[in-house]
């Protein structure tokens, strides 16, 4: 799995992802709802908010994300390259996502990012996780 061509190889950005009590950003969020609430009142047409938000407001939780490294996996961005991907995401998940399933998550693109959110509580995967796309 080498860089052939000088092409780009996919990024993984990670970050840790913890919970903010809803008490420390109450204050925040008193200002955001009265916003809201001008904002309804001052428009005819009330749109829904996003699944996110709701799944956040509905468990009383706000998420952050800490930057903590960006890596290179050893993969070239591009079609012809998706094979070779779907191949290091399936090693990649057995030893990695599937032992710690409910505490990371990843986003791919077309690109060639690849965003990782990892639990606060396992922060210690981030070792794991540099080692594997080193292997």
């Amino acid at each position: 799995m080498s860089n052939s061509n000088d092409k780009p190889l996919y990024q993984m950005l990670i970050l840790l992802e913890h919970s903010v009590d809803e008490a420390s950003s109450s204050s925040k969020s008193a200002e955001t709802n009265a916003k809201k609430e001008n904002t309804a009142e001052a428009t005819t047409e009330n749109t829904p908010a996003s699944d996110a938000t709701q799944e956040n407001e509905a468990a009383g939780s706000i998420k952050q994300h800490e930057y903590v490294d960006e890596i290179s996996v050893p993969v070239c961005v591009g079609e012809e390259h998706m094979e070779e991907l779907n191949s290091w995401f399936d090693k990649f998940d057995e030893k990695i996502c599937i032992p710690n399933e409910g505490y990371i998550k990843y986003e791919i693109t077309s690109d060639g990012l690849i965003v990782l959110l990892i639990d606060e509580s396992r922060a210690s995967l981030v070792d794991e996780v540099t080692q594997f796309a080193k292997a």
